[in-house]
């Protein structure tokens, strides 16, 4: 199956800083990394590939990466998480924002979770890696890196095949629908595969508040120097109708992340009544 959903080696390639130092993340890393061998859902699901002589799917080579980087993404990722949090409350215009209920979707480790935590009512991290999951889920259990009031919960899973996931997993994203305020997605909408797109779309676009419920993102747009398949003003549209979403504001400038600054599309799409 042909698809256009660019590798993590593609997307965060040595032109694309976004560790805690703006340090680049570098293609011959991405190759050289093995997934875990833990016995985790990760390395289940790999086995089973396996053993059926499978092809994986698109979205099982995207978690395959994501979840081989797991162990350092905190040290990596740190300085684009810190410079979305510095930014997002002016870029959805929320002023009080202690009573929402934030998704942080594609939440990976869980750095912007553990930002959000203290200043909202209710975190519901979500991502399609188990391994990124697992660390995050050790967070809240530890609560040494995350400050939190019990209000924070994290699922594995992937929406745009929701029928197949598990029960559990199942049952969370159907108790959330229409209860959410805000989902935030840093640098996700991008990864995902053409052919789970319209779903994810709409299972996220089902999560929000009537009316009243934003999607803010973040990507690396399109434009010369940029990584393959950026996003676009055409591309976010589509994305907000497919959820039943309508546009804010959609525009690409600058963000900073760490001591290094780097061109981001910013899109903000509210929930239809």
């Amino acid at each position: 199956v042909t698809t256009t959903t660019p590798t993590v080696v593609e997307a965060f390639g040595s032109s694309y800083r976004i560790g805690r130092s703006s340090r680049p993340i570098h293609h011959e890393a991405f190759l050289q990394r093995s997934i875990p061998s833990s016995t985790t859902k990760t390395t289940k699901t790999a086995n089973m590939m396996m053993s059926n002589n499978k092809e994986p799917t698109a979205q099982e080579k995207v978690n395959q990466e994501w979840d081989g980087m797991a162990g350092e993404w905190d040290d990596l990722a740190s300085g684009y998480a810190s410079g979305l949090h510095a930014v997002l409350w002016t870029e959805t215009s929320m002023d009080d924002p202690s009573p929402l209920h934030v998704v942080d979707f594609g939440c990976g480790s869980g750095l912007l979770t553990q930002r959000l935590a203290p200043q909202v009512a209710r975190v519901t991290a979500i991502d399609a890696a188990p391994k990124m999951v697992e660390l995050l889920q050790d967070k809240i259990r530890s609560r040494r890196a995350l400050q939190t009031n019990n209000n924070v919960q994290a699922y594995s899973g992937i929406l745009g095949n929701l029928p197949h996931e598990s029960d559990d997993f199942q049952r969370a994203m159907a108790s959330l629908q229409g209860t959410v305020d805000l989902i935030v997605a840093s640098s996700v909408l991008n990864f995902i595969p053409d052919a789970d797109l319209e779903a994810t779309c709409r299972q996220l676009g089902a999560l929000l508040k009537p009316g009243t419920g934003l999607l803010f993102h973040t990507d690396w747009p399109s434009g010369e120097g940029q990584p393959a398949h950026g996003m676009t003003e055409e591309k976010a549209q589509r994305l907000y109708a497919l959820a039943g979403l309508t546009a804010e504001s959609t525009r690409v400038g600058p963000l900073k992340m760490g001591g290094d600054e780097q061109t981001v599309f910013f899109g903000l799409a509210r929930k239809s009544s």
